[in-house]
């Protein structure tokens, strides 16, 4: 009697081990799915020549978005930037313009749903004439949310250039590529 429960246990623990090998895969397999979100990495396309150029005379800026991406502008002062299959799940990167006095408190809203919030501030200079301001806020709690903001300031004006809290090579080539026109 003892040695069929004693067959009967170890077959139970080996259908649990693999069963939680199998769910444990597709855990991640599936957070992977989501995180990539269709973003392309590939190094050529870093402001390559083939990107194309959003150019918003009214304000007077202009910047590169890689070439298969879309753009919609609502009010002059928000305009989003992905891939035609990111437009249902709100793009991926996006311009926003605030008011110059609104630096901090727009800074402060950065991930504030997170108790565990991280805040890093570093200088940036893009075309050799625009410095800024590049802030990151991460959190522990999910390791693959990382909202990267740069902040430029001119004319009574606060431009704020963010990845949509996904992490991306090209995200740097984007801002980078932002130039004032007037």
């Amino acid at each position: 009697m003892n040695q069929p429960i004693r067959i009967i246990l170890a077959i139970l623990i080996i259908a649990l081990i693999v069963g939680g090998g199998v769910y444990l895969w597709q855990i991640q397999s599936s957070t992977k799915k989501v995180t990539e979100n269709n973003v392309s990495t590939s190094k050529e396309s870093e402001v390559a020549n083939d990107w194309q150029e959003y150019q918003n005379e009214q304000i007077g800026f202009h910047i590169k978005y890689p070439q298969d991406w879309v753009y919609e502008k609502y009010n002059n002062e928000v305009i989003y930037f992905g891939t035609p299959e990111s437009k249902t799940g709100g793009y991926i990167w996006g311009i926003f313009i605030h008011q110059p006095n609104e630096l901090e408190k727009v800074i402060a809203q950065m991930g504030d749903q997170f108790t565990d919030r991280k805040e890093t501030r570093e200088e940036v200079m893009v075309n050799n004439n625009i410095t800024g301001t590049l802030v990151t806020v991460t959190t522990n709690k999910y390791p693959d949310w990382i909202l990267k903001t740069v902040y430029f300031e001119k004319d009574g004006q606060l431009f704020a250039i963010t990845n949509g809290a996904i992490d991306d090579d090209t995200f740097e080539a984007f801002y980078k590529s932002f130039e004032f026109t007037n």
